[in-house]
């Protein structure tokens, strides 16, 4: 089972397609990437859209019934990624949050790739306590935490796991995008690739994430190839994923002091 953990394929849900016409053929582009499974990942928290995970949940019903009726061959399980930001803090404190696997470890979060929210790492601190692995997705295509990764180091220390976006990997976000994807590799902490697929297009909003395990492949070897693989079907069974060796362990004492250190540089 390959797994896409990170796409937009729930249509009229956010800035995904428009239609169930449209999802079938982002799912079909799945498929040609040798995707079997796809976690439907809509942005939550994003004052763009406004859902419910009921909303989430019946969209995505429907979105596999259409499947059966075509005779296409696809899991498929609702979940979200989340803005780190006041609105996140509010849904975990009610409970309320749409998580990766069932059993509410692992919890997909984001933020603009434009920025840094000041509040991300007072919300990232609230996750940690509560027992929850936030997954950080595609962080490369942000050039402010890039370039101040001290933050994403924390973070990783404290059991954050980082997905990749395997169009940026490719290079369809650009020669920056793609060196920073290999830096977290390095670094120890990427564990996974989702495609962020919007579309079912060639271009950067399309499914590449076949594209990226091959890449990995060559670039890597077997073994990182298949951890990556691995970790993703970890991932939506709320398995235990086998923790990398961080570089540049430094804790910082309190949340929210690394933040503000840096945005005074």
């Amino acid at each position: 089972m390959t797994v896409d953990l990170l796409n937009h394929i729930l249509p009229l849900i956010d800035d995904g397609p428009a239609d169930l016409d449209q999802s079938v053929e982002m799912v079909k582009q799945a498929a040609s990437q040798g995707v079997t499974a796809l976690l439907a990942t809509p942005h939550a928290g994003d004052n763009r859209f406004s859902f419910s995970n009921q909303g989430i949940k019946m969209v995505s019903d429907g979105l596999k019934k259409v499947l059966a009726q075509q005779n296409i061959d696809m899991k498929l399980w609702p979940a979200s990624v989340n803005r780190l930001n006041e609105t996140l803090s509010t849904k975990l404190r009610d409970q309320a949050l749409l998580y990766a696997d069932d059993g509410k470890h692992y919890l997909l979060v984001e933020m603009s790739d434009k920025a840094v929210a000041v509040d991300a790492d007072q919300v990232m601190g609230e996750l940690f306590n509560a027992g929850i692995t936030p997954v950080l997705c595609h962080p490369e295509r942000n050039p402010h935490l890039m370039e101040k990764r001290e933050l994403l180091t924390k973070w990783a220390n404290y059991g954050c796991k980082i997905m990749l976006s395997a169009s940026a990997y490719t290079g369809y976000y650009g020669d920056e995008a793609r060196a920073a994807c290999r830096q977290l590799i390095d670094s120890g902490m990427a564990y996974f690739f989702g495609s962020d697929a919007h579309d079912a297009s060639d271009g950067p909003r399309g499914n590449h994430l076949g594209e990226a395990y091959q890449q990995l492949l060559r670039e890597y070897g077997k073994e990182k190839a298949a951890e990556f693989d691995q970790n993703a079907r970890d991932l939506v069974n709320g398995d235990r994923i086998r923790e990398h060796k961080v570089k540049s362990r430094k804790k910082p004492k309190t949340f929210g002091m690394a933040l503000r250190n840096m945005l005074k540089l």
